[in-house]
């Protein structure tokens, strides 16, 4: 037998053949599953809902309202076979215009999609984020753009971003947050808070105001009204500050006092999930008033019936009999018993006046001897409580000025009697309201404010000698004015008419 050995350009050759057959089935193989690939039906779908939250997408404009420093998803595709509802790929994002107040972030979630395809199927998308993280940014919108990319698909997107940032205070029609607002003491305030704009409102869930402040701590020199009745002047009373700080609105409220006063205003929004709070917005308010106020205190030659009023403090009038009474002063031009005359530096308003009764008790002495009778002027509701006001609100002003006020307290010398005394005290209040802002309508433009007051009293005395001559004796004082900021207040109307009550 023979042997028969290749040669080794034979072996090479052999080699090579077999290589060449399989490379070609590998890339015989590569083609099949490669049409097999590209012969199925490709689709590139959205998710269908926000990850977390399950909010529905924004529309096709991608609009978004954001909090600062709170990340939100923007969007998320897959691409996939319709028909057999596999997976092809998630894809990637690339940002081709970037934020300027934020940043963006990518990364993948699970969920179903958008158009319907596949219902109950999960995919994995490819996800990109947006983060406003802008402290100083003087608007509150921005904007990138940035593509997704799979295979066989791409899609840009040309988002735009609002942000939920510092709201609005209105009041009179403009906003004035962040700004130094003049005001007037006793002007009514009424202040509207909102977000920025209709996304941000929509999106509040809450709101929150704080108190008037002064110096950072609640003020103590705001209310929210005063309200003295004006038909049976039975009773007056301070409204406090408003405690809903948690609507749209605060208000009505009012400075009692000149100085500089801030509100703030801020509201909390939640977004597809997500809460958070705006930022604070400030208003601050200056207030203006009376300053430098004074009151003269005096009494005797005054012309009461022209309107004079006190030029310097000195003494009051005199005990008097008048017309069968027993009259402090009474007679105009030569014995009013007590005028007061203020002046101050202010904007444009008027002074007003309140007297409240803080004692009157008259002691008749009968003429044959016996008990001694104590009576007290006519009230309402009840005789002898003090203090009430006297006779109306506000107390009747004599001069066109406004600024001068006369008391001439009197009782009746009544048969039967041979001594009669009264001890007879007072504070007369000196208050304050401004001329109503034009752009205020209703009768709570405006609400007088306290300046102060003057305390003064009258011991008198009408004995019947034994001629039958009633004999005046006693006097009256007053104390200076003393500048407080306290609001009169009362339960009780002290009439002065009608008989007096005894017993």
């Amino acid at each position: 037998m023979l042997a028969f050995r290749c040669p080794v350009r034979s072996l090479r050759v052999v080699q090579t053949a077999i290589c060449i057959l399989l490379t070609s089935a590998s890339m015989l193989a590569a083609d099949a599953n490669e049409q097999n690939r590209s012969a199925g039906p490709r689709k590139s779908g959205r998710i269908a809902t926000a990850p977390y939250s399950g909010a529905p997408l924004a529309t096709e404009t991608l609009d978004y309202t954001v909090l600062p420093q709170v990340q939100i998803f923007v969007d998320a595709w897959v691409e996939y076979n319709p028909t057999t509802c596999a997976e092809i790929s998630a894809g990637s994002w690339a940002v081709g215009t970037a934020p300027k107040l934020g940043v963006t972030a990518t990364g993948t979630v699970t969920g179903t999609l958008a158009d319907g395809d596949c219902p109950g199927d999960t995919f994995t998308f490819a996800a990109i984020y947006y983060t406003w993280t802008s402290t100083t940014a003087k608007g509150t919108s921005d904007a990138f753009a940035a593509t997704w990319t799979s295979p066989d698909y791409s899609e840009t997107d040309n988002v735009k971003i609002t942000e939920c940032g510092a709201p609005t205070i209105m009041f009179n029609g403009a906003n004035v947050a962040g700004k130094t607002t003049s005001v007037v003491a006793g002007q009514e305030i009424m202040l509207t808070g909102q977000a920025p704009n209709a996304a941000c409102v929509a999106a509040t869930v809450s709101q929150q105001w704080s108190v008037p402040m002064e110096k950072g701590s609640a003020t103590k020199n705001a209310v929210g009204g005063y309200t003295p009745t004006t038909t049976s002047y039975a009773t007056a009373s301070v409204t406090p500050l408003p405690t809903g700080t948690t609507a749209t609105s605060y208000g009505p409220f009012y400075f009692t006092v000149r100085g500089t006063y801030t509100m703030t205003y801020q509201y909390t929004v939640n977004i597809n999930g997500s809460s958070g709070t705006s930022p604070l917005s400030t208003a601050t308010f200056t207030a203006d008033g009376p300053t430098g106020t004074s009151v003269l205190v005096c009494g005797g030659a005054i012309d009461e019936t022209g309107g004079g009023g006190c030029t310097a403090s000195g003494p009051l009038g005199k005990v008097a009999i008048l017309g069968g009474s027993l009259w402090f002063g009474g007679t105009s031009g030569t014995n009013v018993g007590i005028a007061m005359t203020a002046s101050a530096t202010a904007p444009s308003g008027n002074f007003t006046w309140v007297q409240l009764i803080t004692g009157d008790v008259i002691t008749e002495t009968p003429t044959g001897g016996g008990a001694v009778q104590t009576c007290n002027p006519p009230e309402v509701p009840a005789a002898g409580v003090f203090p009430g006001l006297d006779t109306a609100y506000t107390y009747p002003i004599i001069n066109p000025a406004l600024t001068t006020v006369y008391d001439n307290p009197s009782v009746g010398l009544g048969a039967g009697y041979n001594k009669v005394s009264r001890a007879f005290s007072a504070k007369m209040n000196l208050m304050w309201t401004p001329t109503a802002d034009a752009a205020c309508t209703g009768a709570g433009c405006t609400i007088p404010v306290p300046l102060g007051s003057v305390n003064w009293k009258v011991s008198a005395t009408a004995t019947l000698n034994a001629g039958g001559t009633w004999v005046p004796s006693g006097g009256g004082s007053a104390g200076a004015f003393v500048a407080n900021t306290a609001y009169p207040t009362w339960t009780n109307w002290v009439t002065y008419s009608g008989p007096l009550v005894c017993h």
